[in-house]
C-alpha cells in the first residue's frame, strides 16, 4: 500500500486515513490457502463528527472487518470486488485492498475504488 503517498497532501487535508494490516480473517480456499489482507480507506472530514481524532466517530473499524468477513470468497477477484462494494455503502471516499500470500509474501490480487461523496 505504498502508493498512498502519491495522493499526498490533498487527501490528507480533506480525509482521514484508516487501515487494517495483516488481517487473516479470510477463508479463501485458493492457492494461498489463508492469505493476509490489507485494507485502507479514506473518509472525508465532513463525515466525521469528531473535532478530535476519535476513530469511532469517523468510521468504526468493524466496517472494514465485517466487509472482509462477509465477502464472497469463491475467487480472489470476487473477494476483492465484494469487499469494495460493501465499503462503498459507507461514507468512504477511497478504498484499497491487497490480498497477499502469507507464506511467500507475494501479491495475489488488489483493487481500488474511489467515490464521488
Amino acid at each position: 500500500m505504498s502508493e498512498t503517498t502519491q495522493f499526498g497532501d490533498d487527501w490528507a487535508r480533506t480525509c482521514r486515513r484508516l487501515f487494517l494490516r495483516g488481517c487473516k480473517a479470510v477463508t479463501y480456499a485458493g492457492p494461498a490457502g489463508r492469505p493476509v489482507v490489507n485494507v485502507e480507506i479514506w473518509v472525508s472530514y465532513e463525515n466525521s463528527t469528531s473535532p478530535d481524532d476519535e476513530l469511532a466517530d469517523v468510521v468504526d473499524y468493524s466496517v472494514m472487518r465485517d466487509a472482509l468477513l462477509q465477502a464472497d470468497t469463491s475467487t480472489v477477484g470476487r473477494f476483492i470486488s465484494t469487499v469494495l462494494d460493501d465499503l462503498a455503502n459507507w461514507p468512504v471516499r477511497r478504498a484499497r485492498i491487497e490480498v497477499i500470500d502469507e507464506e511467500s509474501g507475494n501479491l495475489i490480487g488488489e483493487g481500488e475504488r474511489m467515490t464521488q461523496q
